[in-house]
């Protein structure tokens, strides 16, 4: 059994001024497994899979009475303890320390001053070190005292009845803190065999429809004619602006794909912003992230035949392919209509306006069947047009669901947890169209304090996250643990003025990332002056050599 001994583990739950106690005998094989708790409607239990992990069911058929704490206490206890931090610093602690993961839900209590990364501990023991590792679905408050080991989470009556739902764990001996993490990916979150390419990308490619269009062919050329044919497979060209709108992504009302389209319609109606400053001067810049809209631009006439043309193009060449799907789950129309039909959520904040999309949004809200099946068809009918010229799509803005999201009264539940499967049947539909075709998030995990609250480590259920970060060094530490088993990518809009930037990234284990189109610098590959394109293929050169090299992980004291 590779389970340390633990006399039991106990089960406590308060709801208000009403309390239940459970506790199951640890054993081999199956534990026993107590059923109902002493509060209405509340039932659980405990068992043991087949791969080793603790599996704790939870069930009411109705919405709870009222927010409801619960804590799992286990005797076990430790010498000293350690946590991946969200900073992505590892977190010593003596024989008591304590951190909060946050995703759904709530947490129960107080919450600790250390922010998790991951859920989950790890306790120094006579006999080594122990892995307590937690399921990544809800909120997650870990504390490790001498009197022993407990997690604790908040269910919330708004988010009405609980069907199905599991809190997982494990308790395994591991050699020290990376073996602790390579077990915890594999048994408490493992998606299905991630595509192994993902971790031979040197240098990242975004084009947001350039040059109306005309950039993908001009900055990939450029691109090839100083990458030799051997290492262009580091490389991965990710193509965006292709669709109609954000929202319907060129699909018909009756499920079928438009033959022809109008892709970036709103290019004119956005007026001229910005129409030019100087790249690529003085030190980085946030300003550098705005529109640079003039009167060159315009929409752009698209179809499947020119969609696949310029996928080929890029794969002739010997470069991987990224294909944009998704605007998160954001659509056009009114936020209060579709809260009231329970196929949107109640979430205020901007969205995303720009040539792709104009007035009114709300977030589609992922508890909703229809809302599923529109995205999981969408996904399978991208994955029949081009899933043989692409080797990756990407979910951009998966952070629009933010990770306390409930939904609406007329369609409740945690949001981020349907995301969350949502996005992991996704995956699932690339992985069976192509075991090589990989799906990607952008979760924006660090560096951007406005989403702060909002972030979710959904690249979780993923293969990986593509995030728009803009390259910013405080994005780098925050996906140190989330993508320890999978890859992060970034994409820098201002190549030229936040140059810095790139440096940074390729030192802390990302790709060199570039963009071009009508948002940032509006500089391709292409367009470089001579000395950023060398020093673009150094940092690539050097990223190659670093691949397969995890970059120490940085600790607390």
């Amino acid at each position: 059994m590779d389970v340390p001994p633990v006399a039991a583990i106990e089960f406590n739950v308060t709801q208000g001024a009403a309390k239940a106690h459970l506790s199951w005998v640890l054993r081999e094989g199956v534990p026993e497994k107590p059923t109902g708790l002493g509060l209405p409607g509340l039932s659980t239990e405990l068992k043991r899979d087949v791969r080793g992990r603790y599996v704790l069911s939870l069930n009411s058929p109705k919405a709870l009475k009222a927010d409801t704490d619960c804590e799992l206490r286990m005797a076990v206890t430790a010498t000293a303890t350690c946590a991946p931090a969200f900073d992505g610093q590892l977190h010593n602690g003596g024989v008591s320390l304590a951190g909060t993961f946050r995703g759904p839900g709530a947490v129960a209590g107080t919450e600790p001053a250390v922010r998790l990364a991951l859920p989950l501990m790890f306790l120094k023991r006579a006999d080594g070190w122990l892995l307590a590792g937690f399921d990544p679905t809800f909120t997650t408050t870990i504390s490790a005292t001498p009197e022993g080991l407990s997690c604790s989470w908040r269910l919330q009556a708004a988010a009405g009845p609980l069907t199905g739902m599991q809190r997982m764990f494990v308790l395994q001996p591991v050699a020290d803190v990376p073996a602790g993490l390579d077990a915890w990916c594999a048994q408490v979150a493992p998606p299905a065999a991630r595509p192994a390419w993902l971790k031979d990308i040197a240098l990242n490619y975004y084009d947001y429809l350039g040059d109306n269009g005309e950039a993908w062919f001009s900055d990939l050329a450029a691109m090839a004619a100083v990458i030799p044919q051997e290492k262009r497979h580091h490389v991965v060209a990710c193509m965006h602006g292709w669709y109609d709108e954000v929202g319907t992504y060129c699909m018909k009302p009756d499920g079928s794909l438009k033959d022809r389209w109008t892709a970036f319609p709103h290019m004119t109606a956005m007026g001229v912003r910005n129409p030019g400053w100087a790249a690529g001067t003085g030190g980085p810049r946030e300003d550098a992230y705005q529109f640079r809209i003039d009167a060159r631009l315009h929409p752009v006439e698209m179809s499947w035949s020119e969609v696949r043309r310029r996928l080929a193009y890029a794969k002739g060449l010997g470069f991987r392919t990224a294909f944009y799907a998704f605007t998160g789950l954001q659509r056009a129309g009114a936020p209060a209509a579709h809260s009231a039909d329970g196929t949107g959520l109640e979430r205020g904040g901007n969205l995303w306006q720009g040539p792709d999309l104009v007035g009114e949004t709300y977030i589609a809200n992922p508890l909703q069947p229809q809302v599923r099946r529109f995205f999981l068809d969408l996904t399978a009918q991208l994955c029949r047009h081009v899933g043989d010229q692409t080797d990756a799509l990407v979910m951009d803005e998966a952070y629009y669901v933010g990770r306390s999201q409930l939904g609406p009264s007329a369609c409740p539940g945690y949001a981020a947890q349907a995301q969350a499967t949502l996005i992991a049947e996704m995956t699932a539909i690339c992985h069976r169209t192509r075991p090589e075709l990989a799906f990607l998030t952008a979760d924006l995990l660090g560096g951007a304090p406005q989403v702060d609250e909002a972030v979710f480590p959904y690249s979780l259920w993923a293969d990986g996250i593509y995030q728009d970060s803009a390259c910013r060094p405080s994005t780098w530490g925050a996906v140190r643990f989330p993508t320890w088993a999978s890859t992060a990518w970034s994409c820098n809009w201002a190549p030229l003025t936040n140059l810095e930037w790139t440096r940074y990234a390729v030192a802390h284990g990302g790709p060199v990332a570039l963009a071009n189109g009508c948002f940032g610098d509006d500089v391709g590959f292409a367009e470089m002056p001579t000395a950023v394109q060398r020093e673009v293929i150094v940092l690539f050169n050097a990223r190659i050599a670093a691949l397969g090299q995890r970059p120490a992980i940085p600790t607390l004291p």
